[in-house]
């Protein structure tokens, strides 16, 4: 009658797929080649005149996709091959490729005993483990034994002009997919032809097909009349005596869509057919469609009877996908604008920092940013940048707070600002700061709050009681509900009571501050709170003397003798404005954030010792973890000294932290209306006096040595 057609399976590829072919790549599989299994399905009810799908959605790489639950859906297994770079995909051998799985079907087939119903298929287990994947009606699963998909994906990073010629190269950053995929079909048994003229199915066997169907789970079973239906393994459990090929026919899920050409899969059912039942030279066969719009076919196809294994081993293998418009080409599809621009942004840093983890830092904890809430004090030169280094780690939790408003000479030293920021009297810095950082990462959970940080000094009238003592407990909050707390104002009295609430709340604190040449970076020892009334002796420090535990680290406080007072008053006008070094602010800011990264890699976090001395490269995987960097630009050098807590510290000390505790509020006002006060509770009036009349003793012993 003529040659056998079959229709091909065209790939439809849900967005979800790529998306989550992303994620796999940047977290999981990183720089690995090796072929991943993945999971396609096709269906026998797609409408007349449309493609012959095979499907891959989000949950191609999960294994409970095998399991699909949907009536006349079936799952087929293969591998994705994920390559890396252009020469790979160019000099891909996708002749050796595909006789490959010809060779591990054949090998399976000569292995598989003819009683063995679970060794029915050639190239892939879907027409004979109905029930081993697969417990739902309507389904018909395949094994990854021998793989019907090979999909072989790549990307591409030059732009689109040369996207014929440059194709393979990965591009996550714009979302550029070249993929070329190969259903593996055996072409055996030779010459396949029609015995009869294809004739639809009648209405009353229709009805008894989708029953029959429904108790094989979807997949292929036999139909010995019309009233009585076997599973396919009777096919090789019964001897060829007493099995006409002519008696029998076998039913199969068919993804067809025209009316008289069944599907691809039935090539390698066929192939199944031809091989264990040798004396046949013919089947009859029914192409079962789940569609009122296309009924099932019946088949009556013949080929030459192949006596031994030689051209079933010889057999060649084809599948490799064309294009639409008929050409053997790799397919190219732009995601770009399909993905949500929110979750491109989250995934362009993510693919960032998942790089340093592919192969520089694979031990690279980076969860312990993105769950990080960061609090920012001052949102001024360095407040911008450090909120800047902060985003690029993947932290998405910051709050700011800043009681100033946009100047005209802010935004060429400040990154977070434009122009129009400083217009009509300028908007605040906090709120510009933490709107400004959403247009940059739409999903970073920015927020900020106005609010002026009461300072030592700084007088506190009875009427503003109340207002500061509101200021107070909204800090304390913030601060309460805070990981890490940059410090980085103005002025050296600003720092003062963020400091004494970090250590009171066991809160990490990192202190920057410039001047016009240098800068100093400092994190505070964090002390838990059961141990805050505890300062070490020297000689507690470490056993090989060399190291601070972190929780005796000292503050930004730890080495004045005197306490912060108002040093606003009298100021000139350069006094007034941060001076520097233009560059200055960005080296401190990046120390700042490089400084915290490599502390959250440490076991013990905020309380990672530091070394005196030369620092420990080897603290964490992102090196060491000191207690201080102070530079020094005019000389371009760098030094991290280590000093430990000051027991008559004015922010940390055991005394000035157990006056806050018990007194609160009202220890607070006598600090802020009289700095002389913290001298006393601290116990530097103390030392100052000790300090003045060994001076005098000094004083005494020259005069006594004196010649006159």
């Amino acid at each position: 009658m003529g040659e056998v057609c079959f229709m091909p399976l065209s790939t439809f590829v849900d967005p979800s797929f790529w998306n989550e072919l992303n994620r796999k790549k940047l977290n999981e599989w990183k720089l690995d080649e090796t072929p991943q299994p993945v999971f396609a399905s096709y269906c026998n009810f797609d409408q007349p005149s449309s493609a012959s799908r095979l499907s891959l959605s989000f949950d191609a790489f999960c294994k409970e996709a095998a399991l699909s639950n949907s009536t006349g859906v079936s799952t087929v297994s293969g591998r994705v091959h994920l390559l890396n770079t252009l020469v790979a995909f160019r000099t891909l051998d996708r002749k050796r490729l595909i006789t490959e799985c010809g060779l591990q079907a054949t090998c399976l087939c000569q292995v598989d005993q003819p009683s063995s119903a679970s060794r029915l298929s050639l190239s892939f287990d879907a027409f004979c483990k109905e029930a081993a994947l697969s417990n739902s009606t309507g389904v018909s699963t395949v094994s990854g034994r021998v793989h019907l998909l090979n999909t072989l994906v790549a990307f591409r990073t030059l732009d689109r002009k040369r996207l014929i010629t440059e194709c393979g190269l990965q591009d996550l950053k714009h979302f550029h997919y070249w993929y070329w995929n190969c259903l593996p079909a055996l072409l055996y048994p030779r010459k396949l032809k029609l015995l009869s003229e294809v004739r639809a199915v009648d209405e009353t066997l229709e009805a008894k097909l989708h029953v029959f169907s429904s108790m094989f789970g979807g997949g292929p079973f036999l139909l010995l009349t019309p009233e009585q239906c076997a599973p396919l393994s009777q096919l090789f459990d019964v001897d060829d005596a007493h099995l006409d090929a002519e008696k029998v026919t076998i039913v199969f899920s068919d993804p067809s869509t025209h009316a008289r050409v069944p599907g691809w899969p039935l090539r390698n059912l066929l192939a199944a057919v031809a091989y264990h039942k040798r004396k046949w030279c013919s089947a009859r066969l029914i192409a079962y469609r789940a569609n009122a719009r296309l009924p099932s076919i019946c088949l009556h196809l013949g080929w030459i009877r192949e006596e031994s294994d030689e051209n079933f081993s010889a057999a060649e293998m084809v599948g490799w996908e064309r294009t639409q418009k008929g050409s053997a080409e790799p397919s190219f599809v732009d995601m770009s604008s399909t993905f949500d621009p929110v979750k491109l942004v989250d995934e362009g840093v993510r693919l960032n920092l998942s790089l340093i983890r592919w192969r520089l830092v694979p031990e690279i904890n980076l969860e312990r940013f993105t769950d990080l809430r960061c609090l920012i004090l001052g949102s001024g030169t360095l407040g911008c940048n450090v909120a800047r280094g902060l985003l690029a780690w993947g932290v998405r939790r910051i709050v700011f707070v800043d009681s100033s408003h946009v100047s005209l000479s802010n935004p060429v030293r400040q990154s977070l600002f434009e122009f129009e920021d400083a217009v009509a009297g300028g908007t605040s810095k906090a709120r510009a700061a933490a709107e400004r950082l959403r247009r940059i990462v739409p999903s970073v959970d920015s927020s900020w709050v106005e609010m002026q940080v009461p300072m030592p000094g700084h007088t506190v009238t009875v009427q503003e009681e109340s207002k500061v003592r509101e200021t107070v407990e909204k800090l304390e909050s913030l601060i309460k509900n805070s990981d890490v707390v940059f410090l980085v104002m103005d002025s050296r009295e600003a720092r003062w009571l963020p400091t004494l609430l970090c250590t009171v709340h066991a809160k990490l604190a990192i202190s920057v501050a410039m001047g016009f040449d240098s800068y100093v970076v400092i994190r505070h020892g964090v002390m838990p709170v059961g141990e805050q009334t505890k300062i070490s002796a020297p000689e507690e420090v470490c056993s090989d003397g060399l190291l601070i535990p972190g929780s005796q680290l000292g503050c930004y406080f730890c080495s004045d003798v005197t306490a912060p007072g108002n040093s606003m008053l009298d100021r000139t006008l350069d006094q007034q404005c941060t001076v520097s070094r233009a560059g200055i602010s960005m080296a401190a800011a990046g120390m700042a954030v490089e400084l915290l990264a490599s502390v959250l890699q440490h076991p013990e976090l905020g309380q990672a010792s530091a070394r005196i001395g030369e620092v420990d490269d080897a603290a964490t995987v992102l090196g060491a973890t000191p207690h201080q960097i102070r530079a020094f630009i005019s000389r371009f050098h760098q030094m991290t000294p280590t000093v430990r807590r000051f027991e008559r510290c004015v922010a940390c000390g055991e005394a000035v932290v157990g006056a806050y505790r018990e007194q609160g509020f009202a220890f607070l006002l006598n600090a802020l209306n009289d700095p002389k006060h913290l001298e006393f509770v601290s116990g530097l009036e103390q030392l100052q006096a000790s300090a003045e009349q060994l001076r005098i003793e000094f004083d005494d012993d020259d005069i006594s040595l004196s010649s006159e």
